[in-house]
């Protein structure tokens, strides 16, 4: 599947799915709505393209759909060992941001080819019924 911001931004909903995109691809993070969900501290990042406010490790809404112009490559870095690599373990990718604010192919050295991004499963085992330890969306 593909996604504008736009369209992105109808996966904000409990009930209709919680989305956010990193380096262009798109997560479903709808099992993760302890943190993503209405009235939870991650709430602000379902529905957006979180990459550069993942890079700053902010949860301020100004850094959300933006460039990434400005990053150091240590920022670069943390971004791939921190949450792309635990988003990938926890949630499937089901598409790619058609309109991201940067050339997700940049980053391809990190994330796989943009070009081929396809719906995946999460890397880790699904976890059973009952409810997490971790209050963090990265551990």
């Amino acid at each position: 599947a593909a996604f504008t911001l736009a369209e992105l931004q109808n996966y904000r909903q409990d009930e209709g799915g919680l989305l956010l995109a990193v380096w262009g691809r798109v997560f479903d993070v709808t099992n993760g709505k302890e943190f993503y969900g209405q009235g939870q501290g991650y709430r602000v990042f379902a529905g957006h393209d979180c990459t550069r406010a993942f890079a700053l490790t902010s949860t301020k809404a100004k850094w959300l759909d933006q460039g990434l112009d400005g990053l150091t490559e240590k920022q670069i870095v943390h971004l791939n060992q921190t949450y792309w690599e635990t988003y990938v373990a926890k949630y499937p990718v089901v598409g790619k941001l058609l309109d991201a604010p940067y050339n997700p192919a940049d980053y391809d050295h990190f994330a796989g080819p943009f070009s081929e991004v396809r719906r995946t499963r999460p890397h880790k085992a699904a976890e059973t019924s009952k409810p997490r330890q971790s209050r963090c969306p990265v551990t």
